[in-house]
């Protein structure tokens, strides 16, 4: 009598990990995804497991973020919460001494400068220089103080603004430097064409 149960073929074996491409995922640990499109049901159940391993990766991490005050993109700041540009040496100085005295208002001015973007390095310090301090407050600065001006190399202010921009574009100590010594050398022809487009 022939059997009413068809034979059923041997299970596969799982892919090949010679076929497999590794992705990291933001913190480097490694995901494996199958290069070829799942066919068998094993190879789809392979596949839904390791994007949702993924995924929970991704939410631990947004919590971790979220408990930690890493809120992601939203801006929690604005020009005015923070009072801003700086006009003068004084608000500078005060300004600096609530950025000091705040270790969460510090990590917002970070939070904040990052915000405004930029094609480069360059273009994202400038931004934060332009929101950060008017020009006449700048011609009055320079990066080691010399010549009577305002000493900027070591403010918090500063280290805050290298932190963003190092954070959005891997910059080094010196790169920032250079920035900032040019920036702060035009800030006088800056003030200029200010005054005549009035």
């Amino acid at each position: 009598m022939p059997s009413v149960y068809q034979e059923l073929p041997p299970p596969t074996q799982p892919p090949d990990m010679a076929n497999a491409e590794i992705q990291p995922v933001a913190d480097n640990r490694p995901i494996v995804f199958n290069r070829g499109r799942p066919t068998t049901v094993e190879e789809k159940l392979d596949h839904i497991i390791n994007m949702l391993g993924a995924m929970k990766m991704e939410i631990e991490d947004l919590k971790w973020n979220k408990q930690n005050g890493y809120p992601g993109t939203a801006l929690q700041v604005t020009d005015s919460d923070l009072n801003l540009p700086i006009k003068s040496i004084e608000e500078l100085q005060t300004f600096e001494t609530q950025v000091i005295n705040d270790p969460d208002l510090k990590q917002k001015l970070v939070q904040y400068l990052q915000h405004f973007g930029g094609m480069s390095a360059k273009d994202l310090h400038t931004r934060c220089y332009k929101r950060l301090f008017t020009n006449a407050l700048c011609e009055e600065c320079s990066w080691k103080g010399f010549r009577k001006n305002f000493k900027m190399e070591d403010l918090t202010v500063t280290k805050c603004l290298y932190d963003a921009v190092n954070g959005t574009f891997p910059t080094t100590l010196k790169e920032f430097e250079l920035l900032t010594r040019d920036y702060l050398r035009h800030a006088k022809q800056r003030k200029e064409r200010e005054l005549n487009k009035r």
